[in-house]
């Protein structure tokens, strides 16, 4: 890009053609070799309009247009990066979701699946069979519906144990 800016002069005005590198260093390897890159293409850039005779009313008007244009090819490589970054990152959710989705729709179909079924729980121990064996309730929810079981007491316990004889029965003996 140098050598077809060197040979049209400065009249053609090619170096927007010199973020293409930038671009791609940004792109493909990310935020600071696309810096790095914008810093070189600024330099060579400066090297050539330095040496292609581009006329200036002001030499501060140089100034401004290098700063310019290692601003530009900064910004390019910045938006590039970020815009690579985002992408990568709205594909990494998409799979997350789709994993989701297929974990929601088998447990649905487990669920679907445990909905009509009748199942046999021991009159005495209150476990639940589960093909050979023999499980209790809290492992059954763990196992098919992925529930966590924590213990507390109802109302009607709680009036059980604190007033036994608000519950029709009598109160137990008091231990001496």
């Amino acid at each position: 890009m140098a050598l077809a800016d060197h040979f049209t002069q400065y009249e053609l005005g090619l170096r927007t053609y010199y973020l293409m590198p930038v671009a791609i260093a940004a792109w493909f390897s990310g935020r600071w070799p696309g810096f790095g890159l914008a810093a070189i293409a600024g330099f060579v850039w400066v090297y050539v309009d330095y040496h292609t005779g581009s006329h200036y009313t002001s030499e501060s008007y140089r100034f401004w247009k290098i700063g310019m244009i290692f601003l530009r090819f900064g910004i390019g490589a910045l938006l590039l990066s970020q815009l690579r970054h985002s992408l990568d990152l709205a594909k990494q959710l998409a799979r997350d979701k789709e994993a989701a989705l297929i974990e929601l729709k088998e447990a649905t179909a487990k669920l679907r699946e445990l909905e009509g079924s009748l199942q046999t729980v021991c009159s005495w121990t209150k476990k639940i069979k589960d093909g050979d064996e023999c499980i209790t309730l809290e492992e059954y929810l763990r196992r098919y519906l992925k529930i966590e079981v924590t213990h507390g007491i109802s109302p009607e316990g709680r009036t059980k144990f604190w007033n036994p004889t608000a519950a029709g029965q009598s109160r137990p003996p008091v231990p001496e």
